[in-house]
């Protein structure tokens, strides 16, 4: 049996800081500090300096939030320790954090490396390559299928992905189907 840790998980530490340190500056949640005075020049600082970086690890450059690398200084920031991250990335970053799979407060940037990269996909090429046979595969199937066979199962597929059917696919397969009724009648 392994001794149970007394010391807490890093993200329960990181949020128990942040919470003190709320307190200490007299804020009585997060919100609440991220709607004050200081953070929005923050944010104006940081999206204002040429020497920082201006979009996400994934790329995106709209609608980003600034995430707090560390909450030791919470109140007394260095823009240094501020990243910007899509929504998606910031709730990945935490909830990596949160299951341990990446240190507190590490830089995704850091964690995105060419070696890792190249790791990556060479554990991936067999997925990547199957996937690529299969698509193969299905073309060629679907190449051999009649056009309204087509449509259908490309309305199941989109009904079973919870997509909507589009009134145009709709429209298309009518027109087939007078189509074929009239064939079939001779005129």
């Amino acid at each position: 049996m392994s001794p149970v840790s007394s010391q807490p998980h890093p993200a329960a530490h990181r949020i128990a800081v942040r919470a003190a340190r709320l307190r200490a500056l007299g804020f009585t949640d997060y919100d609440e500090y991220l709607r004050s005075p200081h953070w929005i020049s923050l944010r104006y600082r940081y999206r204002g300096h040429p020497e920082l970086r201006q979009s996400c690890i994934c790329g995106a450059s709209e609608g980003l939030l600034l995430h707090h690398r560390t909450y030791e200084r919470l109140g007394e920031e260095e823009l240094t320790y501020l990243l910007p991250l899509c929504p998606p990335c910031h709730a990945m970053l935490h909830e990596l954090e949160r299951r341990g799979d990446i240190p507190v407060g590490a830089d995704p940037a850091e964690l995105l490396s060419a070696e890792r990269a190249e790791r990556y996909g060479e554990e991936t090429a067999p997925i990547r390559e199957r996937a690529a046979t299969d698509a193969t595969e299905e073309a060629r199937s679907l190449e051999q299928m009649s056009l309204p066979a087509r449509l259908l199962r490309a309305q199941r597929l989109a009904h079973q992905a919870g997509l909507p059917v589009d009134r145009l696919e709709k429209a298309i397969l009518a027109r087939i189907e007078t189509i074929e009724r009239r064939v079939k009648r001779g005129y």
